[in-house]
């Protein structure tokens, strides 16, 4: 980040000048500085000095002037800038005064602090040369830094001099930047609609833009909306400082976002360093006015710049004082200035980058930006009363956020609560409301209401809290709140949006355990005997544990993976201990975590690596992820209710069959509903019987769309997927009808075995997804699930949800035939737009059975397949006689085109060399491709695994998959859209400005033009200006994917939104049949759905690139090591990401892994390769000579070196 504060007006340095006390401005001038009520400043040197004498004369004179001055501004006619002229007058009025003060007033010099500082100022004056002016032998004083100031002039001279040159300085810097503002002001104010023609055309815009700030809200409706223009947000955590966001990148290779603050403060910095965001709160009509409160600043000659730069240091012959635009070479500043391609790094993301002094920038033509004082107010009331507001707020929303929390430990079932469970920030905030807060029923009622107990998460929700829009101000009071309840709350953070949208309600037993373990370790020594506790384990000694021992263990766990963020009282309790450890020497001797360092000395890793010495781990190397109260994974031990979810799906997936399935099915329906849900009972002595009535209402009795389903015969369906894949959800098949091409994309349809609102769907929908780790898999549906709805099994029936699209055969035997004589081939755009709209005539979405499954065509197969020449060139001349080569070389001939198709909406195309880690048990474990790297933990009996992810582009069965499955969903949204059918669609805005979008769409031409994929470089230019993807029920775009719809239909085994939108469209296809058959799921709660899938795949993904960091950063820690042990064959290679010229690090990525934030230190070697062009940004540094030098997975950075 980028960090500058617009300069004050007048300098605050002051320094005694013959027997005055004035101030010094920025280039050497003289200026007075004064403020009623303070009398005393500080220099650069910490010295106190009087600013005026407080003579009650002066003081009168002060009073008098100011009665008159409030007169002549009330007198004043303009509006537009009365309020600049107010801010000027003012400033003139009281140098007037002081004028005429000394004329009358002798000001006596006030005692400095030092004694011996007055002795050494008379020291200078004695020393200094005879006085020139005076004519005699008269001594003058002799300033160093003062050029354009004779100080042996009279008083009455000397003053009229400074009062001049502040004047001129004022006007220039102020007066005319304001003025020059106004008239932009006024042309782009003039295409914009006013209701109010009557009123100044400033007062109107600025009321319209401050009504704006100051009445903003926020719904989960725009909470991912993309970044844009008028954003408000936060910086910093903790504070009521709100910023502007007033300027986005301008071009593709730039990162820097500007925002300002209510001071005027200007701030370029990366999308990264945004903590909160509240999105489009100024309209985009207006975002032309917005960019414009930043301004250009016009240099003049000898006058040093009160603006700042941008974070480039770019400079323009526009920026040079006008007498010198046509001598730019003779006044480049004398100093080097730094230059760059942006942003390099620091402690945290940013980079910070010290103030250019505006000496060196005076005369050069470095661009400096500032916020005219007119554009400043324009704006700045808005920022300040909603930074009041939210201050003002906190306490009464602290209150009632206590009193909520104890009215919320009883959850919708009626069960107090023993575990963390998720709600939404507006559930909270929709309570908060006065009228509404007492609407949640107390919780000694609450428990009364219903014996039934569900796992997981219901579908209904009792409260539309998803359709309100609240204050921002608010919003902002109860993060802060939440942050402060630490141990009643965790937040769940949200990088797609900048804004957390849902907390983790803590159970009440979590604040009661956190402030026992405080107490014990700050005021009972706790910190001392778990330290000795940890020296006796290490030294193979036997002492008992310590007093709260398994508490304590628990509590680490929970900073380890950060289930607690804002608690520093906890913290510091902790961190004590790792202290006492750490400066232990029989700690220290067998301490191996210090053979690489951490991100700093009391590491959260540094906290994990104690609890493996000491034994504290399930296994000798357990994935934190596990300790997560938002996943809440069974047996992690993080709750009663996860466990019990567990023990149902370990008997659903290891006890029950088909075959079961089959007979409870042909059951009777004769129990009761409410005996058959309940699960209180249900443990690991339920028996068969039992356990078979709990599942007995999860699955329909019968196919619910069997009299919709047809038969799919006997065409050949491809399960392509790799050879270790969890479950197998989706087939492609092509067949022929006339002089068409159908193509298939067939979907597992477990939404025709399992009810809505039945206790298996009800885990799902808690779960949201399957989550996915290196090591293992935590499935949403039960093994169960996909072994009756999967496909891939060949002779076996199973029923598939079918997306279809039809395409003329000679368009695409053609198309395939310019490929396969020139695979550089440019396609011409019609045909293409041909393709796309027989597809878009011909979507049909239905239901149906399959059986044909030929075996064995994993990626590996199909790509070896593919890429027989000899077949291929059977097929060119129409000889070829494999059924499958014949059907999968037109699958994938058809994905180019489609892929073709999405070029021509737009779409990006990335593919990134990210490393593909796997974990496993030991060596024999390792069941599929040897490819890659393997590697034993030290210590552990794990293996991992290391394989760098194949290119799309390069891997023709991946690229086959991708691009069908991608159209699967564009289909199946169309035709939803088409048919008017409730629906959860998935959209993406980029929201780019021009510039930017056009050197976009070069850079993807650019890969089409050659036929090959991106380059790293290109792939990380991409990504940087790349929002996320949202849950919307509404149809929009989806512009990575240059289509205009698009959805989830083709993964429902593993994603809970693809099995909503398969009851959907099957609920649709019933009511066409038999319009009295009711809904499966009410398009109201549609919403309510699509927001809570939203952050449950956000918390997964999280926690799932948290994962990949553990391994990543183990699997470092064991490349370190065999290196060291003279073992080479492991090469780092380091994309080059930022200038070594910017600090003493810059950013890299680590190809072939890259998943921990990695960094390379400036070295020597390193910058002499940069300025000899060897290396430069986009290059990839590959050398022996690259070692790891720090690596924390816990804190994600990993630093190596390069000498």
């Amino acid at each position: 980040m980028l960090r500058i504060r617009q300069r004050p007006s007048l300098s605050t340095s002051l320094t005694l000048i013959r027997h005055k006390y004035v101030g010094r401005d920025r280039e050497g001038g003289i200026s007075f500085k004064y403020k009623e009520g303070i009398r005393k400043t500080r220099n650069d040197r910490g010295k106190l000095y009087s600013t005026v004498n407080e003579s009650p004369s002066y003081n009168n004179d002060r009073k008098q002037s100011s009665k008159r001055f409030d007169s002549d501004k009330k007198e004043s006619k303009s509006h537009d800038n009365s309020e600049l002229k107010h801010s000027f007058l003012k400033v003139h009025t009281e140098l007037d005064l002081l004028k005429k003060h000394s004329e009358h007033t002798k000001v006596q010099p006030k005692t400095l602090v030092s004694d011996n500082t007055f002795d050494a100022m008379k020291k200078i004056i004695s020393d200094t040369a005879n006085d020139p002016v005076r004519g005699g032998k008269t001594k003058q004083f002799f300033d160093p830094e003062n050029k354009t100031l004779n100080l042996g002039l009279s008083n009455k001279i000397l003053f009229k001099q400074i009062f001049g040159g502040t004047k001129d300085r004022m006007d220039k810097r102020y007066g005319d930047s304001s003025k020059a503002w106004l008239q932009k002001f006024h042309d782009i104010t003039e295409s914009l609609p006013n209701d109010n023609p009557s009123m100044p055309k400033y007062k109107y815009f600025k009321q319209k833009i401050q009504s704006f700030m100051v009445n903003a809200t926020i719904s989960p409706e725009v909470g991912y909306n993309s970044i844009s223009i008028g954003d408000i947000v936060m910086l910093q955590d903790d504070n009521v400082n709100f910023y502007m966001l007033v300027k986005c990148p301008n071009s593709l290779y730039s990162q820097a976002y500007v925002f300002i603050d209510n001071r005027g403060e200007i701030i370029h910095a990366s999308k990264a360093s945004i903590r909160i965001r509240f999105p489009s709160i100024i309209p985009k009509e207006y975002h032309e006015l917005i960019e414009s409160l930043i301004q250009l600043e016009t240099k003049y000659l000898d006058i040093a710049p009160i603006g700042t730069t941008d974070e480039k240091f770019s400079r323009s012959n526009n920026s040079l004082p006008e007498s010198l635009k046509d001598k730019q070479d003779d006044f480049e500043s004398k100093e080097e200035l730094v230059e760059g391609e942006g942003f390099g790094n620091s402690s945290q993301d940013d980079f910070l980058v010290a103030q250019a002094s505006s000496q060196l920038l005076t005369n050069t033509n470095v661009n400096t930006f500032h916020v005219p004082l007119a554009a400043r107010d324009f704006y700045s009331k808005a920022l300040t009363d909603l930074s009041i507001q939210s201050f003002n707020e906190m306490s009464e929303v602290n209150a009632k956020l206590e009193l909520l929390h104890r009215k919320l430990q009883y959850d919708e079932n009626g069960d107090l609560i023993n575990i963390p469970r998720s709600i939404s920030i507006f559930e909270i905030l929709y309570y908060m409301e006065d009228a509404n807060f007492l609407k949640i029923k107390d919780s000694t009622t609450r428990g009364n209401e219903t014996s039934l107990s569900l796992l997981g998460k219901q579908l209904k929700q009792d409260i539309e809290y998803d359709t309100q829009k609240y204050p921002i101000a608010r919003f902002l009071a109860l993060i802060l709140a939440i942050r402060k309840q630490a141990r009643l709350w965790s937040i769940d953070k949200s990088k797609a949006s900048f804004t957390p949208l849902s907390v983790t309600i803590l159970p009440i037993t979590n604040a009661i355990l956190v402030d026992k373990i405080v107490n014990y370790l700050k005021f009972e020594k706790g910190n001392i005997d778990f330290a000795k506790y940890y020296e006796s384990k290490i030294l193979g000694e036997s002492i008992p544990k310590p007093k709260y021992y398994d508490d304590v263990i628990k509590v680490f766990k929970d900073y380890i993976v950060g289930n607690f963020t804002s608690d520093p009282t906890l913290e510091t309790a902790l961190v004590s201990i790792i202290r006492l450890i750490d400066d232990s020497s029989q700690a220290t001797s067998t301490d191996k975590a210090k053979e690489i360092g951490f991100t700093y000395e009391y590491s959260r890793a540094r906290a994990y690596m104690i609890l493996k010495e000491i034994g504290e781990l399930s296994e000798d190397l357990e994935d934190p992820i596990g300790w997560s109260r938002q996943l809440n994974l069974p047996g992690s031990g993080t709750s009663l209710m996860s466990d019990l979810v567990g023990r149902y799906y370990n008997y659903v997936e290891n006890i029950l069959t088909k075959e079961d399935i089959d007979e409870i099915s042909a059951t009777s329906e004769s129990s009761s509903p409410a005996d058959i849900k309940s699960l209180d009972s249900f443990g690991e002595e339920t028996t068969s019987d039992e356990a078979g009535k709990l599942i007995f209402d999860d699955v329909y009795k019968s196919d619910p769309l069997e009299t919709l389903r047809e038969d799919f015969g006997d065409v050949p369906v491809y399960c392509i997927d790799s050879a270790d894949a969890h479950e197998i959800d989706d087939g492609i098949s092509l067949h022929t009808e006339g002089d068409k091409y159908v193509v298939s994309v067939h979907v597992a349809n477990p939404t025709s075995y399992l009810k809505p609102n039945s206790i298996t769907s009800t885990i799902a929908f808690g779960r949201t997804s399957t989550t996915y780790t290196p090591e293992k898999a935590y499935m949403m549906l039960p093994k169960l699930m996909s072994d009756i709805s999967g496909l891939g099994v060949d002779g076996k029936k199973v029923r598939a949800f079918t997306v279809q699209y039809r395409l003329n055969k000679k368009l695409v035997d053609d198309y395939i035939g310019l490929k396969l004589d020139d695979p550089n081939n440019e396609t011409d755009d019609s045909l293409i737009k041909r393709a796309l709209n027989e597809i878009n005539q011909s979507i049909d979405v239905k239901f149906v059975s399959v059986k044909n499954f030929p075996q064995n065509f994993t990626y590996d197969a199909v790509d070896s397949l593919l890429n027989e020449q000899e077949k291929i060139q059977r097929f060119k001349a129409n000889a070829s006689d494999d059924l499958h080569f014949n059907n999968l070389f037109r699958l994938h001939g058809i994905a180019s085109l489609l892929y073709d198709a999405r070029v021509l909406g737009g779409a990006t195309s990335l593919n990134s060399d990210m490393g593909n880690i796997k974990v496993f048990k030991n060596f024999d474990d390792l069941n599929i491709s040897k490819s890659g790297s393997q590697l034993i933990a030290d210590g552990s009996n794990k293996t991992i695994q290391l394989s760098s992810t194949t290119n799309n582009r390069s891997s023709k069965s991946i690229f086959l998959v991708t691009q069908h499955m991608i159209f699967a969903n564009y289909s199946a949204a169309s035709f939803a859209n088409k048919n008017d059918i409730g629906f959860i669609y998935r959209g993406q805005e980029l929201n780019l400005a021009p510039a930017v979008r056009e050197e976009l769409n070069q850079l993807i031409g650019k890969g089409k033009k050659f036929n090959v994929p991106l380059s790293e470089e290109d792939n990380s230019t991409i990504i940087a200006i790349t929002t996320g993807a949202k849950f919307v029920t509404k149809p929009v775009k989806h512009e990575s994917l240059g289509i205009d719809y698009y959805s989830n239909v083709t993964s429902p085994l593993r994603r809970y939104v693809d099995m909503i939108n398969h009851w959907k469209i099957g609920e649709y296809l019933l009511n066409k049949s038999n319009p009295t058959s009711q809904p499966v799921i009410a398009n109201n709660e549609l919403r309510f759905i699509a927001n809570y899938l939203q952050n449950g795949e956000i918390m997964n993904k999280q926690h799932q690139r948290i994962s990949d960091k553990f391994w990543e950063g183990i699997l470092l820690k064991e490349i370190s090591r065999s290196k060291e042990n003279g073992d080479h064959s492991f090469k780092f290679r380091l994309l080059i990401q930022t200038s070594p010229k910017l600090g003493d690090s810059i950013n890299v990525k680590t190809l072939g892994l890259g998943h921990l934030k990695a960094k390379l230190s400036v070295s020597d070697r390193l910058l002499e390769e940069y300025n000899s062009g060897e290396l430069k940004v986009g290059s990839v540094l590959e050398s022996d000579d690259i070692k790891i030098v720090k690596v924390d997975f816990v804190e994600d950075e990993l630093v190596f070196e390069y000498n």
